[in-house]
């Protein structure tokens, strides 16, 4: 059984690079986005849709490439088969993805919140060190898609995209420290 365990964990350290890639990604499209606010938001549903598309292409890889008990498979590939809709959505249909983007956005960031969220949870209760980082940023894509969700009309277009941005970069940070937490596990 632990050598089973073992071997689970070995083939997972060695694609914990996967989820630093997303995490990069979402961190160099939210520092674009967060340079031009105003210019991004019309340009912004394609940005987003590929973002989507390629984190739910690299969740999805992840998801099969290792069977963990830090990582939920169920809910990875759920959430990946979701953003790989969501981001050709995006994509094929540019002026309702401008007229919606807050909402389909929003939605996104929010599961995808919730998602980090129970990564960050079940490596903090199995003793991984700064697993913290993962659980805090995760409440930070949260805290910022609902008020996406419930407040873009008060907030204003470019107060949207700002959020979006910022969330972009907090999501990337969120994927960055849960793969470079999910390298430390084969270290112990």
């Amino acid at each position: 059984m632990a050598n089973e365990i073992y071997e689970s964990e070995a083939r997972q350290v060695k694609y914990w690079w996967l989820s630093v890639l997303v995490g990069i990604a979402s961190l160099v499209v939210g520092f674009l986005v967060l340079v031009n606010p105003i210019e991004s938001y019309f340009v912004m549903a394609m940005w987003l849709g590929i973002v989507i598309l390629f984190t739910g292409v690299f969740s999805l890889v992840e998801s099969f490439t290792f069977d963990s008990r830090y990582v939920r498979r169920g809910w990875l590939i759920l959430a990946s088969i979701c953003d790989i809709i969501i981001g050709i959505v995006l994509m094929l249909n540019f002026l309702l993805s401008v007229a919606i983007i807050p909402v389909l956005f929003g939605i996104w960031l929010l599961y995808r919140g919730f998602v980090s969220l129970a990564q960050g949870i079940t490596l903090r209760s199995s003793g991984v060190r700064d697993a913290g980082w993962v659980i805090f940023s995760s409440i930070v894509v949260i805290a910022i898609s609902l008020a996406v969700l419930f407040v873009p009309d008060v907030i204003g277009v470019a107060a949207v995209v700002v959020f979006v941005a910022i969330a972009l970069m907090a999501y990337g940070i969120s994927r960055i420290s849960l793969g470079f937490r999910l390298a430390t596990v084969g270290d112990r």
